[in-house]
């Protein structure tokens, strides 16, 4: 389904929206997977796997209007996503993505990574684990801990300034 509006997550990925006059895009883009799809007015224009840096779009309106849509990621450690959606080599929009770290470590999550840690010690101990499947546990514990912070996206965009 695609979205009205910007949003994201980090298990859903993230959509930037943009209304030029009577043209909608719609990007989409993974976390996961780098996968990216480009949407004009809900029709599929663009689609690619990039695990690069930057990555670029071009594609054409009905009307023949040029567009060119560029993914960056300006913080492999804090995995900041920006989108710059271009008409005719002008940029309309400028998108930036990113995490709130102050809603990903709440009270709450950090008592509950810290009681899983103190299980799995305990756990370890009377099982005789060995640290494969300690490590395997602590793995998956992190991907539902990553899947399970979705609020702490915040999509920011800006407009070019007239004139320029």
């Amino acid at each position: 389904m695609i979205p009205d509006k910007s949003i994201g997550s980090f298990s859903k990925g993230i959509w930037f929206v943009h209304k030029d006059g009577e043209q909608i895009i719609h990007v989409w883009g993974s976390f996961f997977t780098g996968k990216e799809k480009i949407f004009l007015n809900s029709k599929l224009v663009s689609e690619q796997r990039s695990l690069k840096m930057t990555s670029g779009h071009v594609f054409k309106s009905e009307n023949g209007a040029v567009y060119e849509v560029e993914f960056s990621i300006q913080s492999l450690l804090k995995g900041s996503p920006k989108c710059v959606i271009k008409k005719e080599n002008v940029i309309l929009k400028t998108y930036r993505a990113r995490f709130q770290v102050w809603k990903f470590f709440t009270l709450k999550r950090t008592l509950t990574i810290l009681g899983i840690a103190i299980a799995l010690g305990v756990l370890k101990g009377i099982f005789k684990f060995s640290e494969l499947i300690i490590a395997i546990f602590i793995g998956a514990f992190l991907m539902f801990y990553l899947f399970s912070a979705n609020s702490a996206l915040v999509i920011e965009e800006d407009s070019p300034a007239i004139g320029n």
